[in-house]
C-alpha cells in the first residue's frame, strides 16, 4: 500500500512538472515570437532567448524521464541533451514527408474522387478522403513517436547501454494499447474541445476559448505522462 501510495505521489509530481514546465515553455515561445528583429541587438536577443527556451525544454524532458528511472544510474546531463537532440531530429526526418503529405491531402482527394466510379465516389467523398488521409497521417505520426518514445527514455537516461529494454518495450502489447488510446485520445479530444464554440457574446467565447484551451492543454499532458509512465515502467523490467 505505501509503495503504491509513492508510485502516485511521484507520478503526480511528474504531471505538475510538465503540466507547468511545458506551459511556461509554451509562454516563453509565444513571446520570442514577439522579438522585433530590425535591430542587430533584437536579433542577437532573439537568438540567445531560443537558445535559452531550447535549453529549458531539455532539462524539462530530462529531469521528467529520469524522475521515472530513478533506479538507473544517470548519464552527465550534456549528454542527454544529445541523444535527445539526435531523437528530435530523427523525428523531424521522419515527419517531413507525412508534412508534404498534408499539404497535398486535397489534391490527392480531388485526383482519387475523380477517378472512383459513381458509387464509390458517393460513398467516398472529396471530404470522407481529405479526412482518411489526415487520419492515416495521425496513424503513422503516433507509431513513430511510440517507436521513439522509450528509446528517448533509455538514451537519456541510462545512455547506449540499455537498448535491449527499448526492444523489450516494443514486444508488450500493453504499451501499444496505451499509446494508442492516449495519442488518439488526445488528438479527438483536442480537436473536439477546440472546434467547439459556446456562447455568444464576445466575452463568452474568450472566456470559452480559454477554458477549453486549458481543459485540452491538461488532458494532453495527463496523457503523455501516463504513456511515458508505461513506458519507463516496462524498461525498468
Amino acid at each position: 500500500m505505501s509503495e503504491r501510495r509513492d508510485r502516485c505521489v511521484a507520478m503526480s509530481r511528474v504531471v505538475g512538472l510538465q503540466w507547468i514546465g511545458n506551459a511556461v515553455v509554451l509562454l516563453l515561445a509565444i513571446l520570442w515570437l514577439q522579438i522585433p528583429d530590425s535591430h542587430t541587438w533584437q536579433f542577437l536577443f532573439s537568438m540567445v532567448s531560443a537558445v535559452g527556451i531550447a535549453c529549458l525544454f531539455v532539462w524539462l524532458t530530462t529531469v521528467t524521464f529520469r524522475r521515472l528511472r530513478l533506479s538507473v544510474p544517470a548519464v552527465p546531463m550534456w549528454l542527454s541533451a544529445v541523444f535527445l537532440v539526435a531523437v528530435l531530429l530523427v523525428w523531424m526526418g521522419l515527419s517531413h514527408p507525412i508534412a508534404v503529405g498534408r499539404d497535398h491531402e486535397e489534391l490527392f482527394a480531388g485526383y482519387w474522387n475523380s477517378k472512383l466510379s459513381p458509387w464509390l465516389r458517393y460513398h467516398f467523398t472529396y471530404m470522407r478522403l481529405v479526412e482518411l488521409q489526415d487520419h492515416f497521417y495521425d496513424l503513422v505520426e503516433l507509431v513513430i513517436a511510440a517507436l521513439l518514445l522509450p528509446l528517448a527514455i533509455e538514451l537519456m537516461t541510462s545512455g547506449v547501454r540499455g537498448w535491449r529494454r527499448v526492444v523489450y518495450v516494443y514486444r508488450r502489447w500493453r504499451y501499444w494499447v496505451v499509446a494508442a488510446v492516449a495519442g488518439s485520445g488526445a488528438i479527438w479530444i483536442t480537436r473536439l474541445l477546440l472546434n467547439w464554440t459556446p456562447g455568444h457574446s464576445v466575452r463568452g467565447q474568450v472566456l470559452s476559448l480559454v477554458a477549453r484551451v486549458g481543459l485540452a492543454y491538461t488532458v494532453d499532458v495527463v496523457l503523455w505522462c501516463l504513456v511515458i509512465a508505461v513506458a519507463a515502467r516496462y524498461l525498468r523490467d
